[in-house]
């Protein structure tokens, strides 16, 4: 659901719901634009397509594995390429918190 109001003429507020985070709090994304009230409307059904932003609670490894990933996909990178960390050549995925 979107709620769009008009701040100043031509200058309109676009704040819409996009979801939950993973600690179960309502997440709302707030954009602002200049234009007429289409293009506030336009804004908020993109807005809305969006998924919801997910809380930073992941460890670096998994942050890079989604990277790459995400580089995969879009063909730039070979996700079984293996990256080497250290001195001790450790892969990545092999990588654990610090004892």
């Amino acid at each position: 659901m979107a709620s769009i109001r008009e701040k100043r003429p031509g200058y309109w507020e676009v704040r819409v719901f996009v979801g939950y985070d993973d600690e179960g709090k309502p997440v709302q994304v707030s954009k602002a634009i200049r234009g007429g009230k289409r293009d506030a409307e336009r804004l908020a059904a993109q807005l809305s397509s969006r998924p919801a932003p997910r809380s930073g609670k992941l460890t670096v490894a998994e942050l890079l594995d989604e990277y790459l990933e995400h580089r995969a996909l879009r063909g730039r990178c070979r996700l079984g390429a293996t990256m080497r960390v250290g001195p001790s050549g450790s892969r990545l995925s092999r990588l654990g918190p610090s004892r």
